[in-house]
C-alpha cells in the first residue's frame, strides 16, 4: 500500500540489523557473463500515524513505512569493453537501447535471501524483508568506468513484521 504521509507526522522507530545478505544472480548471456549482487538495506522505519491507518483494524495495531537504499554491484566474468568516461545520465538511461536479460539468469545459482531487522519499540518486533529481481536490462553498447556492462536493475521488496518474545529477538 502506498500512502502519501507527511514525513513530519511519522515517528522514526529504532532498529538493529539482525541478518543482511545480498541477493546474488549468476548471468550467462552471449555478451554478458558475471554475478550481479543486489541489496535493499533498510535505512529508516517509521510508524504510520494512527489517523492515517485505514478504518479496518490491523492485526497487531501498527502500520509502518519502510525506507530502503539500493546497493548494486557486478562481478564481470566475461570480457571487459572500452570504459565510458562518464556514468550515464538519467536521460542517457531513458533513451538508450536496452535488451531484457532477466531470462539469462541461471536459477540454480541465484539467491534471494530474507533479511531481518529488530524493532525495539513500541514492543519488540521482527521485520523481515526480501528483495526480488523483477527485471534486468542491459544498456546495449554502454559500459561503466571499468568496462563492465551498464545495466538497469528493477527490484521489488516485500516485508513482513511479527511480534517477538524479546527485544533482541534471539540475538546473542
Amino acid at each position: 500500500m502506498n500512502l502519501k504521509i507527511p514525513v513530519t507526522e511519522m515517528e522514526s522507530l529504532p532498529f538493529k540489523i539482525k541478518k543482511f545478505s545480498y541477493n546474488r544472480y549468476h548471468i550467462e548471456h552471449p555478451k554478458i557473463r558475471g554475478i550481479l549482487n543486489l541489496g535493499h538495506i533498510v535505512t529508516r522505519v517509521n510508524k504510520v500515524p494512527d489517523k492515517m491507518i485505514p478504518t479496518h483494524p490491523l492485526p497487531d495495531g501498527i502500520a509502518i513505512a519502510v525506507e530502503y537504499q539500493s546497493i548494486v554491484s557486478f562481478t564481470n566474468l566475461g570480457k571487459k569493453q572500452t570504459p565510458s568516461k562518464n556514468p550515464p545520465s538519467i536521460a542517457d538511461i531513458q533513451k538508450s537501447e536496452k535488451q531484457e536479460i532477466t531470462g539469462f539468469i541461471i536459477d540454480g545459482e541465484s539467491l534471494e535471501p530474507w533479511n531481518e531487522y529488530v524493532l525495539e519499540k513500541p514492543i519488540p518486533r521482527l521485520l523481515k524483508t526480501r528483495t526480488v529481481l523483477v527485471n534486468l536490462e542491459w544498456m546495449i553498447n554502454c559500459y561503466d568506468r571499468v568496462g563492465d556492462p551498464a545495466m538497469v536493475v528493477k527490484p521489488n521488496t516485500i516485508h513482513s513484521i511479527s511480534n517477538t518474545s524479546t527485544p533482541e529477538s534471539g540475538m546473542r
